[in-house]
C-alpha cells in the first residue's frame, strides 16, 4: 500500500450504527437454499456474514439493507443517516 492510499484509509470515517455505536461483533446467519432453486440433489446451506452492534445488539442498516428478509427485530432502524458526515 502506498502512502497516499494509507492516508486515504486513515482519513476515512468510521461506520456507525443507528444507535451511535462504533464497535461490532461478527456473526453468521444461515439460509437454506432449496434444491429446486440450486439444481442440486439436496437443499444446501448458505452462510451469510453479518455484524451486530456491540452497543444495541442490532444489525446496522449498512449491513442489513441488501437483505430485506432479515427479521425486523434484529434490525437497527433510524431516520438518521448511518454514515457520519464528512
Amino acid at each position: 500500500m502506498n502512502p497516499t492510499q494509507q492516508k486515504a484509509i486513515m482519513d476515512s470515517p468510521w461506520m456507525e450504527c443507528e444507535c451511535g455505536g462504533v464497535t461490532f461483533t461478527q456473526l453468521i446467519m444461515v439460509k437454506r437454499i432449496s434444491k429446486l432453486l440450486s439444481g442440486e440433489a439436496r437443499d444446501s446451506i448458505l452462510e451469510v456474514p453479518m455484524m451486530k452492534c456491540d452497543s444495541c445488539g442490532k444489525i446496522p442498516e449498512f449491513i442489513h439493507k441488501p437483505w430485506a428478509d432479515i427479521p425486523s427485530e434484529l434490525k437497527a432502524v433510524s431516520d438518521t443517516p448511518t454514515m457520519p458526515k464528512v
